[in-house]
């Protein structure tokens, strides 16, 4: 029997928070949101079947849940929440409703991608508060280890000046240019609320130096809310923004804004531009400087088309992939994602139910681009 103690915590731990839950047989503070199926199913697939259930905890690690009578495990690895648990529960139509109350602003409720007639036939609750991350609960469970979620292919070999960095315990300056994901937009530690999980960017720094000890890691988020890959080359700022800080490395993770832009998003020579005058001008002031193009992960895939964010990654995986610059790779991080939405649901990786992931989607993000940092496969 392992020692569940180290899983048993309260508060951020970034040795545990960034290891990638791809690559052993336990899974750590994994968020569920406790909404019942249309039907009023109370059953919660987890990220693989679970063979044993470790602990079930508030969103914030502050109450623990007793299994037989507030949850249990299913012959199928599934979650169960009975009648009468002390987890909180909402109906389906809480996050779906059929009709928007008292015609609230989209920014409550946002119609969905299909209609019937003139008017939306679902719409989907949006709340920017902590409120939606306080009623998701934290499973961590065993399983056996199946392959489903598929490893992020190693780029070392595409950045060497930023792994000779890495490897030989010397200073390295990464910067992350991108938008509100960036930014910070909606950890637990954004909220101010345990287990005061940073945003994916310094938990990337996190996982870096866990991996790499004796590198010195300097990791500088550059996010700005609302923004896109077009914004930020049309405002002039990419010096001020990016260059100025003199970065051995730029993530440049733009796409979600970008995918959703207008609700349809860029088209695919708008955002191939938007990103190539971005590298263009980081070189062209920061000739040694290496760029990691990172995939965005989806927005809410009842309001926004998801093929719309996996064309952008095909781009930008296009752009890494052609070798006509030196010293560019590529980290898809919606890869993963889409794995894991092959079992969970949506708004499991969310705190707002749209656009900006919970903890456990800034792990994802963050574990991703971590673990693709790597010399080889």
């Amino acid at each position: 029997m392992k020692n569940d103690a180290r899983y048993d915590i309260d508060r951020y731990d970034a040795a545990i928070y960034t290891e990638p839950f791809w690559t052993g047989d336990t899974v750590v503070n994994e968020s569920v949101f406790p909404l019942l199926g249309e039907r009023g199913e109370r059953v919660f697939k987890l990220t693989y079947p679970a063979t044993r259930i470790l602990f079930v905890k508030s969103y914030t690690l502050e109450r623990r849940y007793v299994e037989g009578a507030d949850y249990a495990l299913t012959d199928e690895g599934d979650l169960y929440i009975p009648e009468g648990s002390a987890i909180p529960v909402q109906p389906y139509l809480y996050l779906h409703p059929d009709a928007n109350p008292d015609e609230k602003p989209v920014e409550v409720f946002y119609p969905h991608r299909k209609v019937t007639g003139e008017e939306p036939d679902r719409w989907e609750f949006w709340d920017e508060s902590k409120m939606l991350s306080e009623q998701l609960i934290s499973v961590t469970y065993e399983h056996e280890p199946d392959g489903s979620i598929p490893r992020p292919a190693a780029v070392g070999k595409y950045l060497p000046r930023t792994m000779a960095r890495l490897t030989g315990g010397e200073a390295i300056r990464i910067l992350v240019a991108g938008d509100s994901l960036t930014g910070g937009a909606h950890a637990s530690g954004h909220f101010g609320i345990p287990p005061f999980a940073p945003p994916f960017a310094p938990m990337t720094g996190d996982a870096l130096r866990v991996m790499y000890p004796e590198a010195k890691i300097e990791l500088i988020p550059a996010g700005i809310g609302g923004g896109t890959s077009e914004r930020l080359v049309n405002s002039g700022l990419v010096e001020e923004q990016v260059t100025s800080k003199s970065p051995d490395l730029v993530l440049i993770e733009y796409g979600m804004n970008d995918s959703n832009d207008g609700r349809i998003g860029f088209t695919d020579e708008r955002f191939r531009t938007n990103i190539l005058r971005l590298m263009s001008e980081i070189r062209e002031r920061l000739p040694e400087c290496e760029i990691l193009l990172v995939s965005s992960i989806y927005g809410n895939p009842f309001t926004f088309d998801p093929s719309r964010y996996e064309a952008h990654a095909r781009i930008l995986g296009e752009i890494a992939s052609e070798r006509a610059w030196d010293g560019v790779a590529f980290c898809d991080p919606q890869a993963i994602e889409r794995a894991v939405l092959r079992r969970k649901a949506f708004a499991d990786m969310m705190a707002d139910n749209m656009v900006h992931p919970n903890d456990f989607g800034m792990r994802l993000i963050a574990q991703t681009i971590a673990d693709s940092l790597r010399v080889s496969d």
